[in-house]
Protein backbone atom coordinates (compact mmCIF):
# COMPACT_ATOMS: atom_id res chain seq x y z
CA UNK A 1 0.00 0.00 0.00
CA UNK A 2 1.21 3.33 -1.18
CA UNK A 3 0.44 6.98 -0.66
CA UNK A 4 1.60 11.12 -1.04
CA UNK A 5 1.48 13.78 0.80
CA UNK A 6 -0.25 16.60 -0.48
CA UNK A 7 -0.84 20.19 0.81
CA UNK A 8 -4.94 21.12 0.31
CA UNK A 9 -5.65 24.59 -0.20
CA UNK A 10 -8.69 26.08 1.15
CA UNK A 11 -11.35 26.38 4.11
CA UNK A 12 -12.92 22.63 2.66
CA UNK A 13 -10.37 20.16 2.55
CA UNK A 14 -12.94 16.92 3.31
CA UNK A 15 -14.77 18.19 0.08
CA UNK A 16 -11.77 18.46 -2.38
CA UNK A 17 -10.24 15.71 -0.64
CA UNK A 18 -13.96 13.54 -1.12
CA UNK A 19 -14.05 14.17 -5.49
CA UNK A 20 -10.89 11.79 -5.19
CA UNK A 21 -11.53 9.14 -3.07
CA UNK A 22 -11.46 5.52 -4.61
CA UNK A 23 -14.74 3.93 -5.45
CA UNK A 24 -15.71 1.22 -3.52
CA UNK A 25 -19.04 1.61 -4.35
CA UNK A 26 -20.45 3.94 -2.05
CA UNK A 27 -21.94 6.68 -4.38
CA UNK A 28 -22.16 10.28 -3.84
CA UNK A 29 -22.06 13.31 -6.21
CA UNK A 30 -18.54 12.99 -7.28
CA UNK A 31 -19.11 9.48 -9.01
CA UNK A 32 -19.43 9.25 -12.98
CA UNK A 33 -20.38 6.92 -15.20
CA UNK A 34 -17.52 7.03 -17.64
CA UNK A 35 -18.02 5.99 -21.78
CA UNK A 36 -15.51 3.27 -21.82
CA UNK A 37 -16.61 1.28 -25.41
CA UNK A 38 -13.90 2.13 -27.36
CA UNK A 39 -11.41 1.22 -25.01
CA UNK A 40 -13.09 -2.15 -24.69
CA UNK A 41 -13.49 -2.39 -28.55
CA UNK A 42 -9.18 -1.56 -28.39
CA UNK A 43 -8.51 -4.52 -25.96
CA UNK A 44 -10.84 -6.71 -27.56
CA UNK A 45 -8.90 -6.03 -31.00
CA UNK A 46 -5.61 -6.21 -28.98
CA UNK A 47 -6.59 -9.65 -27.81
CA UNK A 48 -8.40 -11.14 -31.25
CA UNK A 49 -4.30 -10.54 -32.39
CA UNK A 50 -3.08 -12.90 -30.73
CA UNK A 51 -5.81 -15.51 -30.33
CA UNK A 52 -6.15 -18.76 -32.32
CA UNK A 53 -8.71 -19.92 -34.54
CA UNK A 54 -10.36 -21.86 -31.75
CA UNK A 55 -9.87 -18.86 -28.85
CA UNK A 56 -11.46 -16.53 -31.18
CA UNK A 57 -14.23 -15.20 -30.08
CA UNK A 58 -17.00 -12.12 -31.26
CA UNK A 59 -17.13 -8.74 -29.37
CA UNK A 60 -20.41 -9.54 -27.90
CA UNK A 61 -18.92 -12.75 -26.36
CA UNK A 62 -16.18 -11.33 -25.53
CA UNK A 63 -17.61 -8.58 -23.58
CA UNK A 64 -19.85 -11.23 -21.55
CA UNK A 65 -16.77 -12.70 -20.17
CA UNK A 66 -15.81 -9.80 -18.68
CA UNK A 67 -18.37 -10.03 -15.71
CA UNK A 68 -16.33 -7.08 -13.77
CA UNK A 69 -17.81 -4.87 -16.37
CA UNK A 70 -21.25 -5.52 -15.24
CA UNK A 71 -24.84 -6.92 -16.23
CA UNK A 72 -26.03 -6.64 -19.37
CA UNK A 73 -28.94 -4.20 -19.93
CA UNK A 74 -31.82 -4.40 -22.64
CA UNK A 75 -33.20 -1.88 -24.98
CA UNK A 76 -34.75 0.59 -22.57
CA UNK A 77 -34.00 -0.94 -19.35
CA UNK A 78 -32.79 1.64 -16.81
CA UNK A 79 -29.60 1.28 -14.82
CA UNK A 80 -29.56 0.91 -11.19
CA UNK A 81 -26.70 3.25 -10.23
CA UNK A 82 -27.41 3.05 -6.64
CA UNK A 83 -27.58 -0.51 -6.63
CA UNK A 84 -26.63 -3.43 -8.99
CA UNK A 85 -25.05 -1.58 -11.71
CA UNK A 86 -23.64 1.13 -9.27
CA UNK A 87 -19.77 0.25 -10.70
CA UNK A 88 -20.77 0.51 -14.36
CA UNK A 89 -23.61 -2.35 -17.07
CA UNK A 90 -23.31 -3.17 -20.71
CA UNK A 91 -26.34 -2.64 -23.26
CA UNK A 92 -26.71 -4.73 -26.27
CA UNK A 93 -29.33 -3.56 -28.91
CA UNK A 94 -32.44 -4.98 -30.22
CA UNK A 95 -30.29 -7.28 -32.57
CA UNK A 96 -27.91 -8.59 -29.72
CA UNK A 97 -25.30 -5.78 -30.55
CA UNK A 98 -23.23 -4.66 -28.09
CA UNK A 99 -24.25 -1.03 -28.14
CA UNK A 100 -22.56 0.83 -25.31
CA UNK A 101 -20.61 0.39 -22.05
CA UNK A 102 -20.18 2.32 -18.93
CA UNK A 103 -17.95 2.28 -16.18
CA UNK A 104 -18.60 4.14 -12.70
CA UNK A 105 -16.06 5.77 -10.68
CA UNK A 106 -14.81 9.13 -9.23
CA UNK A 107 -12.28 10.10 -12.09
CA UNK A 108 -8.45 10.61 -10.93
CA UNK A 109 -9.49 9.11 -7.41
CA UNK A 110 -6.09 8.16 -5.74
CA UNK A 111 -6.88 7.48 -2.21
CA UNK A 112 -8.55 4.65 0.17
CA UNK A 113 -8.08 6.76 3.55
CA UNK A 114 -6.19 10.14 4.46
CA UNK A 115 -4.88 12.22 7.54
CA UNK A 116 -3.70 15.38 8.87
CA UNK A 117 0.04 15.40 9.51
CA UNK A 118 0.35 17.79 13.03
CA UNK A 119 3.85 18.59 12.72
CA UNK A 120 4.47 20.33 9.88
CA UNK A 121 4.28 23.77 10.29
CA UNK A 122 6.01 26.25 13.61
CA UNK A 123 2.72 28.02 14.66
CA UNK A 124 3.48 32.08 15.49
CA UNK A 125 4.38 32.87 19.27
CA UNK A 126 0.95 32.20 21.22
CA UNK A 127 -1.05 31.49 18.19
CA UNK A 128 -3.59 28.28 18.03
CA UNK A 129 -4.22 27.24 14.65
CA UNK A 130 -7.66 27.87 13.47
CA UNK A 131 -8.73 24.85 11.23
CA UNK A 132 -11.75 22.16 10.73
CA UNK A 133 -10.62 19.11 10.36
CA UNK A 134 -12.68 16.54 12.30
CA UNK A 135 -10.29 15.03 15.01
CA UNK A 136 -10.48 11.30 13.74
CA UNK A 137 -8.60 12.88 10.92
CA UNK A 138 -5.82 13.71 13.00
CA UNK A 139 -2.82 11.50 12.48
CA UNK A 140 0.21 10.61 15.37
CA UNK A 141 1.07 12.86 18.66
CA UNK A 142 0.43 16.63 18.28
CA UNK A 143 3.63 18.53 19.47
CA UNK A 144 2.77 21.96 20.83
CA UNK A 145 3.25 25.07 18.61
CA UNK A 146 2.99 22.69 15.85
CA UNK A 147 0.17 21.82 13.58
CA UNK A 148 -0.76 20.41 10.01
CA UNK A 149 -3.78 22.69 9.53
CA UNK A 150 -3.65 26.24 10.03
CA UNK A 151 -4.58 30.04 8.66
CA UNK A 152 -1.63 31.01 6.41
CA UNK A 153 -0.94 33.83 8.33
CA UNK A 154 -0.71 31.95 11.80
CA UNK A 155 1.90 29.78 10.75
CA UNK A 156 5.52 31.10 11.29
CA UNK A 157 7.35 31.24 7.81
CA UNK A 158 10.06 33.30 8.53
CA UNK A 159 11.53 31.52 11.79
CA UNK A 160 11.11 28.20 9.80
CA UNK A 161 12.56 29.65 7.11
CA UNK A 162 15.73 31.49 8.87
CA UNK A 163 16.31 27.98 11.30
CA UNK A 164 16.48 25.83 7.55
CA UNK A 165 18.81 28.87 6.19
CA UNK A 166 21.36 28.84 8.92
CA UNK A 167 21.53 25.22 9.23
CA UNK A 168 22.28 25.01 5.51
CA UNK A 169 24.69 28.00 5.39
CA UNK A 170 26.96 26.01 8.16
CA UNK A 171 26.64 22.68 6.26
CA UNK A 172 27.77 24.37 3.07
CA UNK A 173 30.65 25.85 5.12
CA UNK A 174 31.50 22.39 6.53
CA UNK A 175 31.26 21.21 3.53
CA UNK A 176 33.32 23.42 1.53
CA UNK A 177 36.23 23.74 4.20
CA UNK A 178 36.45 19.77 4.14
CA UNK A 179 35.08 19.58 7.87
CA UNK A 180 33.49 16.81 9.23
CA UNK A 181 29.35 17.52 8.24
CA UNK A 182 26.95 16.41 11.43
CA UNK A 183 25.87 13.19 11.59
CA UNK A 184 22.40 14.11 11.89
CA UNK A 185 20.54 17.14 9.54
CA UNK A 186 17.29 18.53 9.39
CA UNK A 187 18.42 19.24 5.19
CA UNK A 188 16.70 17.74 2.79
CA UNK A 189 18.95 18.62 -0.21
CA UNK A 190 22.14 17.17 1.02
CA UNK A 191 22.89 13.66 -0.09
CA UNK A 192 25.28 13.10 -1.46
CA UNK A 193 26.88 15.29 0.41
CA UNK A 194 29.78 16.66 -1.24
CA UNK A 195 28.39 16.21 -5.30
CA UNK A 196 25.02 18.81 -4.01
CA UNK A 197 26.74 21.05 -1.66
CA UNK A 198 30.09 21.93 -4.21
CA UNK A 199 27.98 22.07 -7.21
CA UNK A 200 26.03 25.81 -5.76
CA UNK A 201 27.70 28.74 -4.51
CA UNK A 202 26.38 29.19 -0.78
CA UNK A 203 23.81 31.32 -1.53
CA UNK A 204 21.97 28.63 -3.75
CA UNK A 205 22.33 26.05 -1.74
CA UNK A 206 20.82 27.61 1.49
CA UNK A 207 17.56 29.09 -0.98
CA UNK A 208 17.49 25.13 -2.11
CA UNK A 209 17.32 23.62 1.30
CA UNK A 210 14.54 26.36 2.42
CA UNK A 211 12.53 26.27 -0.47
CA UNK A 212 12.57 22.25 0.41
CA UNK A 213 10.60 23.05 3.75
CA UNK A 214 7.16 22.87 1.11
CA UNK A 215 8.53 19.20 0.25
CA UNK A 216 5.28 18.07 -1.39
CA UNK A 217 4.93 16.45 -4.71
CA UNK A 218 1.72 17.98 -4.93
CA UNK A 219 -0.94 20.91 -3.83
CA UNK A 220 -4.94 20.55 -3.90
CA UNK A 221 -6.19 23.69 -4.86
CA UNK A 222 -10.01 24.79 -5.92
CA UNK A 223 -10.89 20.68 -6.46
CA UNK A 224 -7.82 20.35 -8.67
CA UNK A 225 -4.49 18.67 -8.63
CA UNK A 226 -1.33 21.06 -9.27
CA UNK A 227 1.89 18.35 -9.28
CA UNK A 228 5.10 17.51 -9.99
CA UNK A 229 4.00 16.18 -14.01
CA UNK A 230 3.22 19.59 -14.89
CA UNK A 231 6.97 19.65 -14.77
CA UNK A 232 7.89 17.20 -17.18
CA UNK A 233 10.27 17.09 -19.68
CA UNK A 234 13.32 18.87 -17.73
CA UNK A 235 16.08 16.70 -18.64
CA UNK A 236 17.87 17.34 -15.49
CA UNK A 237 15.56 16.36 -12.47
CA UNK A 238 17.82 17.93 -10.28
CA UNK A 239 16.78 20.99 -12.16
CA UNK A 240 13.00 19.93 -12.46
CA UNK A 241 12.81 19.67 -8.45
CA UNK A 242 14.32 22.95 -7.57
CA UNK A 243 11.82 24.39 -9.93
CA UNK A 244 9.01 23.18 -8.61
CA UNK A 245 10.09 23.35 -5.36
CA UNK A 246 10.40 27.11 -6.28
CA UNK A 247 7.35 27.03 -7.79
CA UNK A 248 5.24 25.91 -4.88
CA UNK A 249 6.76 28.88 -2.54
CA UNK A 250 5.86 31.41 -4.90
CA UNK A 251 2.50 30.10 -4.57
CA UNK A 252 1.97 29.74 -1.05
CA UNK A 253 3.53 33.16 -0.82
CA UNK A 254 1.05 34.86 -2.73
CA UNK A 255 -1.81 33.34 -0.83
CA UNK A 256 -3.96 35.37 1.29
CA UNK A 257 -3.14 35.37 4.83
CA UNK A 258 -6.28 33.83 5.93
CA UNK A 259 -6.16 30.97 3.77
CA UNK A 260 -6.50 27.53 5.18
CA UNK A 261 -3.64 24.89 4.59
CA UNK A 262 -3.85 21.29 5.55
CA UNK A 263 -0.87 18.95 5.30
CA UNK A 264 -2.10 15.64 4.18
CA UNK A 265 -0.78 12.26 3.50
CA UNK A 266 -2.83 9.37 1.44
CA UNK A 267 -2.88 5.70 1.63
CA UNK A 268 -4.19 4.36 -1.84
Amino acid sequence: MGGRSYIVIGPDAEEQMARFRSFDGYVDKHVRSLDILQETLEDFAAYQSGASASTSLSFENYVSERRSLGRILKPGETPDLLGKDRFGWVRVDDAGKVSEIFHRDRPNSFWVNWGVLVTSWKLKPGIAATSSIASERISGTSTPGYTGSALKGEIDWQKMRSDIAMEAGEYWDLSTAGMPLPVHTTLRYTKPPQHNVLQYPREKFVQINVDMLINRSALIINGKIIDDQDFNGWENITSKNEAWYRYLNELIDSLPDDTLMTDVYTRD
